[in-house]
């Protein structure tokens, strides 16, 4: 199964406490070059879902980061959001490892 690690940085929850919007969870790494190679290619007008840990959905639209502003839209990823950056935040620029797949849109 393929991995990516993420985390929450200082420096971001520094800049998100006075704007929420800018929250984001770096992808720090993907254990599969294909992933990686998959990463690269998002964008703005190019976004990818990822299912991380087999449950949690969420779009990825840069080429480094899985940005709140790209996932308010449905409230259940916003909900999947909120708790994965919460997560993250508790333990600042740790990584973590999830599994990771690029799901169908």
């Amino acid at each position: 199964m393929d991995t990516v690690m993420l985390k929450v940085t200082r420096k971001v929850l520094a800049q998100s406490q006075n704007s929420p919007d800018q929250r984001q969870i770096a992808i720090s790494d993907a254990s599969n070059p294909e992933l990686k190679a998959q990463f690269e290619t998002a964008g703005k007008n190019r976004k990818i879902r990822l299912l991380l840990a087999k449950r949690i959905s969420l779009w990825m639209g840069d080429t480094g980061a899985i940005w709140y502003s790209h996932n308010h839209a449905s409230k259940k990823n916003q909900e999947d959001f909120d708790q994965l950056f919460s997560l993250l935040a508790h333990h600042p620029d740790a990584p973590f490892q999830f599994i990771c797949e690029v799901a169908a849109d």
